[in-house]
């Protein structure tokens, strides 16, 4: 109570959307249940800790073609976007929060309105899968990385294809933009991650040194380092000249994602071996190990860095404390659908939600 108190005091209240109560980490799945009533009580009534949960809007990318949005303060789906005719692979909001892209094993990228859950635009050139998708800061383009060993830019009105980067000898798995956008970082079954020009399409630099197929690499906010994750079982941390500064050891599994935390000081890793854990990049030290269900696919910590989310393979999405590993929440999937991917809307508020009267 006094904590709950203390958050309205400081001006919490607008921020605040769902209180949710644990027990032993579990979450009472209806709030006028007993911890008995909810099968979380042995007899002899535990503490139970509460933890806050800010409104955010999620992006999943299921491989029934199906991409979902669910809201982490009503816990339901809130759209479904269907169009893809194969697996959804990749997910991405648009800064603003309006729109949602999509990748697929279908070859294509789509751009979604997400007021209406309608597809507006489609990106056609890949040979293959689209293994994954990402708007430019100013929504201007997108960008996409393919099975067919390219990556691409495309105008994000008319879905022109604007520029090829080619170089890759394998498949390319990710593809991401700086924050200033005139950066690109892709990685490769060809054991390298690259360093691209957004303008020009020139290779500047090549990171190599895994051992095993680079599935992620990623810029820090700064845009002074990337870190790549690799099959091999570890993360590297390097600068933008190829000089590997650090080295994540401690997975037992492919480690399928990384992600930055929004003050660039700490990374968030997703791992085959069912856990994801938070890293602090100066020291390469394990801050928190978090369970998974089955293969942990991504995870990336919210726009305001209080919140991570895990996506597992068996289409599980968990919402967790960043800070704590307290659970906060979790949505589930279609039964027998496997999940790709999950990304978190900068704005935290679904559009509809202004036009309501």
């Amino acid at each position: 109570r006094a904590a709950i108190q203390s958050s309205l005091e400081s001006g919490g209240e607008d921020k605040l959307s769902t209180i949710r109560l644990l027990h032993r980490g579990k979450v009472l799945v209806a709030p006028t249940q007993t911890l008995q009533e909810a099968g979380l009580a042995d007899g002899i009534v535990q503490h139970v800790d509460v933890v806050f949960c800010h409104s955010l809007l999620l992006a999943a990318a299921y491989d029934d073609g199906v991409a979902r949005i669910w809201n982490s303060e009503t816990g339901e789906c809130a759209r479904m976007l269907s169009g893809h005719t194969q697996d959804v692979l990749g997910i991405s909001f648009s800064g603003n929060g309006q729109l949602v892209a999509t990748a697929s094993a279908d070859g294509t990228c789509k751009v979604w309105d997400l007021l209406t859950g309608s597809s507006i635009r489609s990106c056609q050139g890949h040979s293959s899968s689209v293994t994954s998708v990402a708007f430019s800061a100013d929504i201007r383009q997108l960008l996409s990385a393919s099975l067919d060993c390219s990556a691409r830019l495309w105008n994000a009105y008319c879905g022109d294809c604007e520029l090829v980067m080619q170089g890759h000898q394998k498949c390319v798995n990710s593809a991401a933009f700086s924050s200033c956008c005139n950066l690109v970082v892709t990685s490769s079954d060809d054991e390298t991650a690259k360093i691209w020009s957004a303008e020009t399409g020139a290779c500047l630099q090549t990171l190599a040194g895994h051992a095993h197929f680079v599935l992620s690499a990623t810029f820090s906010p700064k845009d002074d380092v990337v870190c790549t994750a690799s099959r091999d079982w570890t993360c590297r941390l390097r600068d933008l000249d190829g000089e590997c500064l650090q080295t994540f050891f401690g997975h037992s599994g492919s480690i399928n994602s990384v992600s930055f935390h929004p003050d660039g000081e700490l990374i968030v890793t997703a791992s085959d071996d069912e856990t994801s854990r938070v890293w602090r990049c100066e020291t390469a030290q394990c801050l928190l190990n978090l369970p998974g269900r089955s293969f942990l696919m991504t995870a990336s910590f919210s726009p305001d860095g209080q919140a991570l989310a895990t996506a597992s393979f068996d289409g599980l999405v968990q919402l967790w404390d960043a800070e704590t590993g307290a659970a906060l929440t979790k949505f589930m999937g279609p039964r027998g659908c496997s999940l790709s991917a999950v990304a978190f809307s900068a704005t935290g508020q679904p559009p509809w939600a202004s036009k309501r009267p």
